[in-house]
């Protein structure tokens, strides 16, 4: 499976990287997200989270007209859209991070998280376990409904 294909089909949202502390999490609140990719132009130059404001901005009070840029975490870590999904396990263990930009040459065209994965994985953990459940509950096999597509 490829990374891009693992990731949940939500828009990426960016901000510009002189936007300010109170811009981006307006944009967070808005968008009911806690991290942002910031731009320089079309350039991917970071990563900002609700926790870096917190702990790099309002923890040394910085004020909220501040650069984003001021707070986020720069050297980000992103891969190749296509790239297996292996190699986003591996990222994410190797750089100990939770989101991972995806990218097509140097256009950005999505984010994978840790919560991707794990939804994914709670939703196949529940496919496996159920018929063990249906035997042990019942004392049978009981017969499932086909998965519908979501």
């Amino acid at each position: 499976m490829n990374a891009i294909d693992a990731a949940r089909r939500h828009p990426v949202i960016t901000i510009d990287a002189g936007q300010t502390i109170a811009q981006a999490a307006q944009s967070m609140e808005r968008h009911g997200i806690g991290a942002l990719l910031v731009l320089d132009g079309s350039r991917l130059t970071g990563i900002v989270t609700d926790r870096d404001i917190v702990v790099r901005g309002v923890a040394r009070l910085y004020p909220t007209d501040a650069r984003i840029d001021s707070v986020m975490s720069s050297g980000v870590v992103a891969l190749a859209a296509d790239a297996d999904l292996r190699d986003a396990l591996a990222a994410f263990s190797r750089h100990g991070i939770r989101r991972l930009p995806l990218v097509d040459g140097v256009e950005l065209v999505g984010i994978l998280t840790l919560d991707d994965l794990i939804i994914d994985a709670a939703h196949q953990l529940g496919d496996i376990v159920a018929p063990i459940v249906e035997q042990v509950v019942h004392g049978r096999p009981v017969p499932r409904l086909p998965a519908t597509a979501t």
